[in-house]
């Protein structure tokens, strides 16, 4: 099951997490978008996974349909949506095609 995290005291815990970043766009300033982030690999039910983050320029509903998949894909239980200024709220979210995701914050 992966929950999303949407507070920063919530967000960073000992817990295996992924953080999904969303930020406006540099080059028009009104295109929302998102990037995986985080160490790059996870230790999670005692082996270690790498991934490659998302590129910057990722549409954030790519970038957060990509997250929650590569989370259920390796067993990481949170996704922490840093998102500072309120940019992608939970009603624009597509919902995952599954009943695994929980949502956790306002």
């Amino acid at each position: 099951m992966v929950q999303i995290i949407e507070d920063s005291v919530a967000g960073p815990t000992e817990a295996p997490h992924l953080e999904l970043y969303v930020y406006r766009s540099p080059r028009d300033g009104e295109t929302v978008m998102g990037y995986l982030c985080s160490d790059g690999f996870i230790q999670a039910g005692g082996e270690q996974i790498p991934w490659i983050s998302t590129l910057f320029g990722v549409p954030v509903e790519d970038a957060y349909l990509r997250t929650l998949d590569l989370a259920r894909q390796h067993g990481v239980e949170r996704v922490w949506l840093n998102d500072p200024e309120g940019l992608f709220p939970a009603a624009s979210r597509v919902a995952p095609a599954s009943p695994l995701f929980l949502r956790s914050g306002p």
